[in-house]
């Protein structure tokens, strides 16, 4: 078993099975508005 975790670890490649992305478009009049942890921040907002 020791042997089976050495060759995994030294020679097999780690990449991760799940990974979350987020696309969105913001106009570019916004100002100040701030995406944090999933939530829209539009507390110091503007549109210029």
């Amino acid at each position: 078993m020791s042997k089976a975790e050495d060759i995994l670890l030294n020679d097999a490649g780690i990449c991760p099975l799940y990974y979350s992305t987020s696309v969105m478009l913001v106009r570019t009049s916004v100002k100040n508005a701030v995406y944090n942890r999933g939530n829209w921040d539009f507390k110091e907002a503007y549109v210029k």
